[in-house]
């Protein structure tokens, strides 16, 4: 949710789903957060279904994804979208004959392998070493030495807003 919101800022409106325990322990949760500058983020978490554990920015040039473990992932890949306006103009066809040849080459076994062969979104790696969590143990430990009361990387504000966006869920309130 942090990245959520730091990507589109404060939540204008909370749709959620919930399913909570008979002892009151959410189980699991999906979100849809309406942005108050227009962005849309859909956000799921769960301890009984297995998910994805990444995150996916798109838009209307592509998307970048961090793939999983989502918590200090070392991959990040980008795959750019050609808009319609950056495509050759095709002289006059009948949609029916361009639909038609387009779903025969799509059922071509072979096409569909050489398809996947192909690369089609750029990776780059980011290691962090065998332990995810140490960038964040090294961070709390230099703020700690500091006697710094905050994070600049997660301020307190950030927690408050994810805790508001958390409570507008649980409570069933739409904005």
């Amino acid at each position: 949710m942090a990245l959520a919101l730091e990507v589109f800022g404060p939540v204008q409106k909370v749709e959620a789903l919930l399913e909570v325990t008979a002892r009151g322990v959410d189980q699991h949760a999906s979100l849809q957060l309406s942005h108050e500058g227009g962005g849309q983020s859909q956000l799921s978490a769960s301890f009984t279904s297995l998910m994805s554990n990444s995150a996916t920015l798109a838009c209307s040039g592509g998307l970048i994804r961090l793939e999983e473990p989502l918590i200090g992932a070392e991959t990040v890949s980008m795959r750019r979208m050609v808009a319609a306006d950056d495509l050759p103009q095709e002289p006059a066809q009948s949609p029916g004959v361009r639909l038609n040849l387009a779903h025969k080459l799509r059922q071509h076994p072979l096409l569909r392998r050489l398809k996947r062969a192909i690369p089609n979104a750029r990776r780059e790696y980011f290691t962090y070493g065998s332990n995810p969590y140490l960038p964040q143990l090294l961070h709390f430990l230099d703020l700690l030495s500091a006697g710094a009361r905050e994070s600049d990387i997660v301020p307190l504000e950030l927690s408050l807003s994810i805790q508001h966006v958390i409570d507008l869920a649980r409570s069933g309130q739409r904005s």
